[in-house]
């Protein structure tokens, strides 16, 4: 095999796993919408988030389908820093949210043994912890990094970025706190396990809307196509909206404000990653067709 042709295979090869990735992106979020709906449809009620699911028959999917949906949310990468790094905070954040689940201090009280489930809980999320720093080491090594500029994005992205280290950070050491020590309580009132699950449930909607509003403020400035652009700013919006929303609900009273919030954005991210997948499709065709004429 001459040298043309090997390099159009492995174009070939990279265009069609970009493809698979944003299709099978789309899957872990909606098994999860149709298996709540339809075993709550069955039980003729919603309970109050999608966490409390976790002691049902479909814990097994809430929990499978929030890890896959974090592994594809690293692997993808964004078309902007601001992007990347909010992608990468969500896909951390569902890790999170799986395996502390609000009902965690319930699951305890029922338990015959909770000191048993602590241990694991800990041993688990430390593994967890030491699996992600390998994987940043090597990637590290082994992908081409680029330094990070503040002058490269708008003031606008740079400030999304600066909150959500500075919130992660916040969060990692709450979790570092907790697997060191057994640290029940964060702060006295507020039980670590209660820190964790929300505070990374409310992190992973924030950074979900941070990289959709990157991709729809920031990457659709070029583009030629207005109508798409225009639903895609409209669905980031509507996605920055849903915390105050949620906050809001609470305040009124509202006792399924927290699942209703939870579906709102699964639903709208479904909605933007179909829609930016469209945008984005056509573009493996045009990187083929540069590396084609490079490699003539």
């Amino acid at each position: 095999m001459d040298q043309t042709s090997l390099a159009a295979e492995e174009v070939s090869r990279a265009k069609e796993t970009y493809r698979y990735l944003r299709i099978i992106a789309l899957i872990p979020a909606s098994w999860l919408i149709v298996t709540l709906v339809v075993s709550s449809l069955i039980d003729g009620h919603f309970n109050d988030s999608i966490s409390d699911y976790y002691g049902e028959p479909i814990r097994d999917v809430f929990v499978g389908a929030l890890m896959a949906s974090g592994v594809c949310m690293i692997a993808y990468k964004g078309r902007s820093k601001l992007e990347d790094w909010a992608l990468n905070f969500s896909g951390v954040n569902t890790f999170f949210v799986a395996l502390v689940p609000n009902t965690f201090e319930d699951i305890l009280s029922d338990a015959d043994q909770p000191g048993d489930l602590i241990t694991s809980l800990r041993w688990t999320i430390a593994f967890f912890i030491v699996a992600a720093i390998v994987f940043t080491v090597v990637d590290k090594f082994v992908m081409d990094w680029t330094p990070f500029a503040l002058r490269e994005q708008t003031g606008l992205a740079n400030a999304a970025i600066g909150v959500s280290w500075l919130a992660e950070t916040v969060l990692i050491l709450g979790v570092l706190r907790f697997v060191v020590f057994g640290s029940d309580e964060f702060f006295p009132g507020l039980s670590m396990y209660t820190f964790i699950h929300f505070g990374a449930a409310i992190l992973l909607v924030v950074n979900l809307a941070f990289a959709a509003a990157s991709f729809s403020f920031e990457r659709l400035q070029k583009t030629d196509d207005p109508i798409s652009s225009t639903f895609l700013k409209v669905v980031s919006g509507l996605m920055l909206l849903g915390v105050p929303g949620g906050f809001a609900l609470f305040g009124l009273g509202c006792d399924y404000a927290i699942i209703i919030v939870e579906l709102w954005e699964i639903v709208l991210f479904i909605l933007f990653w179909v829609a930016a997948t469209g945008i984005e499709w056509k573009l493996p065709d045009v990187l083929a067709g540069v590396l084609g004429r490079a490699t003539s």
